[in-house]
């Protein structure tokens, strides 16, 4: 078995079992984004929706095969048009490093 193949097969593993908890714990279809942690949470982190986390959802859903999905990104969209992420306030959970 080509090398290829042999370590494709754990990733997809892992693609799919890190999406399908993405989509059946951290997504609020009310909402339209994704929250910071399941429910229930008795520190409230599950009433957070990151705008930095939810930004990076909309660039998976939009530009990457595996996890496109134009209603979720559109929904993300609307959600971040509404609740901005606070980036003047300098609340940050992710930095892109060149």
């Amino acid at each position: 078995m080509p090398l290829a193949q042999q370590t494709s097969e754990p990733i997809d593993e892992a693609l799919r079992s890190g999406y399908s908890f993405l989509v059946d714990n951290l997504w609020d279809e009310e909402k339209g984004a994704y929250k910071e942690c399941p429910s229930p949470n008795p520190e409230g982190l599950d009433r957070n929706y990151s705008g930095d986390d939810n930004y990076l959802a909309y660039i998976f859903h939009t530009e990457y095969s595996y996890f496109k999905n134009e209603t979720k990104a559109q929904n993300i969209l609307l959600f971040l048009s509404t609740n901005p992420p606070n980036l003047s306030e300098g609340k940050r959970r992710w930095i892109v490093q060149g």
